[in-house]
């Protein structure tokens, strides 16, 4: 039966082949390079798709394990190996290897006890003191994902992301990757309760960490969601925006995060500041950028539209293309 059905659907995919020379369109650009290409191409993207589709249709047996859903026993395998080689079970591969793996089972799902296995071993361990701590990070992240991405939340996985987040003796972007996971939990996977209970300790030690990134973190991490249960209001958190990206003593990179969620927020009391700094050829390459951003999310162009032609005859090439963009 499936057989069939699929050599049904390659007669129609054969029929509609004058539907491959579509234009391929990338967002909002069609690249007509592709779309030039003489009808030859589209005869071999054919050709490819009847043998993939023949291929497959042959084996109607693993048409079947994959829509209900089956795990074959190399699919196992497979989860199984890529495992013991990101917990470092197996030798010869190196931190960023095991972090490739680990990518592998960003797809799959996985056993609560090897969730636990990867969490203990990975997340709650301090890197080893021969391993360079960005190679570190990128596994830490990357395991990091594959637990986000399990249906359920591993029991312990906020207590021990707070851990992190609070811990000083971390590497900041331990703390700071542990904040970014901890908000998508709450997010999409917290209960009401949860996430009220969570958010309020996420904000309790973020601010006692003025000096890190984890606050621009913050910002980034709760703007979208702000209003909706457990989240500050938006007015709330575009005062708290703001007074983050006025504090000349703040960490710059939250400073222009700052701005920036000021302007996402519609916060039109920003506006002042971000015409000021746009101003000020002494400010912050970054900061300006992102406050010109901000004067056009704040529909603050016509007041600023002598400084941004300026801006656009004599500025940084980054500060022209910004101003470029706001008055367009």
């Amino acid at each position: 039966m499936q057989t069939r059905r699929l050599i049904r659907l390659f007669w129609k995919g054969a029929l509609n082949a004058q539907q491959l020379r579509q234009p391929i369109v990338y967002g909002h650009v069609e690249d007509r390079h592709l779309n030039a290409r003489k009808p030859f191409f589209h005869i071999c993207a054919t050709v490819k798709l009847t043998c993939l589709l023949l291929l497959f249709a042959l084996n109607s047996d693993a048409v079947e394990s994959v829509q209900l859903g089956k795990m074959t026993g190399g699919q196992a395998e497979s989860i199984n190996e890529d495992l013991e080689v990101v917990l470092g079970k197996k030798g010869g591969f190196s931190i960023l290897d095991r972090a490739e793996r680990a990518r592998n089972l960003y797809t799959k799902t996985i056993s609560d006890a090897d969730a636990e296995a990867l969490f203990s071993a990975i997340v709650l361990t301090p890197k080893h003191g021969d391993v360079r701590l960005e190679h570190w990070a990128v596994l830490f992240n990357d395991v990091l994902n594959v637990l986000n991405q399990q249906q359920s939340v591993l029991s312990g996985f906020t207590s021990g992301l707070l851990a992190i987040i609070g811990d000083t003796e971390r590497p900041a972007v331990m703390r700071d990757y542990a904040l970014q996971h901890i908000l998508s939990c709450v997010e999409y996977k917290l209960d009401v309760d949860a996430q009220e209970k969570t958010l309020a300790l996420v904000n309790q030690l973020v601010w006692q960490a003025p000096s890190t990134s984890l606050p621009g973190t913050y910002l980034l991490g709760v703007y979208q969601q702000a209003g909706k249960p457990g989240y500050p209001e938006v007015g709330d958190l575009g005062v708290l925006a703001l007074e983050i990206a006025t504090d000349v003593d703040a960490y710059m990179p939250n400073r222009i995060t700052a701005i920036q969620v000021c302007g996402q927020l519609n916060y039109n009391d920003a506006l002042p500041l971000a015409l000021e700094v746009a101003a000020d050829k002494a400010a912050d390459l970054g900061f300006r950028t992102a406050s010109i951003a901000t004067i056009a999310n704040l529909d603050g162009v016509q007041q600023a539209k002598e400084i941004l032609q300026e801006i656009q005859k004599r500025g940084h090439p980054r500060l022209r293309y910004a101003a470029k963009s706001a008055l367009k």
